[in-house]
């Protein structure tokens, strides 16, 4: 039975959300996203909890992630994570403690065609970010690494370009289709009210299909190759200054690692080398 749960929870595959102003900290539109951010996890919570979850850990996984009005949440035993700088970023606080995980808000991989705000990590630095030969979303980046820790996604939600991905790759899991992309600014989308009432339909669901075994871990084979291939040359010769990078051609570099939790400190730190640099 789940008894400790993980949720990501991102911006862009929010329901009503297509622009950079809903999703950017000075926009114009963007306290109303973070209102639908809260509405979306707070359904899953709340079923949640009515579903013999004892306690669940939020991390706040969009942008400068502190976009949560924590107040705001279902009341119980939660914790949630915010602030950047997070070793593990969209997936800081995960352990094999937990029994299952869920994604809220995600959204589809840069170059999907016709997928709203598109784009993996760090859309001005990365053109595409490969693992073991896969172009990677954050999804599956993410789900990797709570795979690592022995820890099955059981529900995603977001976009209907991310939830095709996360059925491919995931037999049994749960997913919320929250719109539908039209180009990478524009989407049909579900009512808010009614992603939220399918959200808790999902959520006991998934809960259930863990319980019974139905949906298993995330992996990959390893070590792991990464390739970055960066959006600049600029960054591309300021990043192969990382430990082990080899340079493959003017945009892409190439590291072999151990696990998925190594892949992912070399994306951090090469996130942080690019963001300097684009500054």
């Amino acid at each position: 039975m789940v008894k400790k749960l993980y949720i990501s929870i991102d911006m862009e595959g929010l329901s009503g959300v297509v622009v950079g102003d809903h999703v950017s900290r000075t926009g114009k539109d963007y306290e109303w996203a973070r209102k639908e951010m809260v509405r979306e996890v707070s359904a899953v919570i709340d079923t949640a909890f009515k579903n013999n979850v004892e306690y669940i850990l939020v991390n706040d996984s969009h942008g400068s992630m502190i976009n949560l009005y924590i107040d705001q949440l279902p009341e119980g035993n939660i914790e949630i994570i915010t602030g950047s700088l997070k070793p593990l970023s969209m997936m800081e606080g995960i352990t094999s403690n937990f029994d299952a995980c869920f994604f809220i808000g995600y959204h589809a991989r840069k170059g999907t065609r016709a997928a709203v705000l598109d784009h993996t990590i760090f859309g001005r630095a990365y053109h595409k970010i490969i693992i073991n030969g896969r172009e990677a979303s954050e999804f599956y980046l993410n789900a990797l690494v709570a795979g690592h820790f022995k820890v099955p996604l059981a529900l995603l939600a977001g976009d209907d370009k991310i939830v095709d991905e996360a059925r491919s790759l995931i037999p049994n899991i749960e997913t919320v289709i929250t719109k539908y992309s039209i180009t990478r600014y524009a989407a049909r989308h579900v009512h808010p009210k009614v992603v939220e009432k399918i959200l808790r339909e999902a959520t006991r669901r998934a809960l259930e299909n863990v319980d019974s075994g139905k949906v298993k871990p995330l992996t990959t084979n390893t070590p792991i190759k990464l390739e970055l291939v960066f959006t600049s040359t600029a960054l591309a010769d300021a990043c192969e200054n990382i430990p082990t990078a080899l340079r493959k051609n003017a945009f892409t570099l190439e590291f072999t690692v151990e696990n998925i939790i190594e892949a992912y400190k070399v994306i951090k730190t090469a996130s942080l080398v690019s963001s300097a640099i684009l500054k």
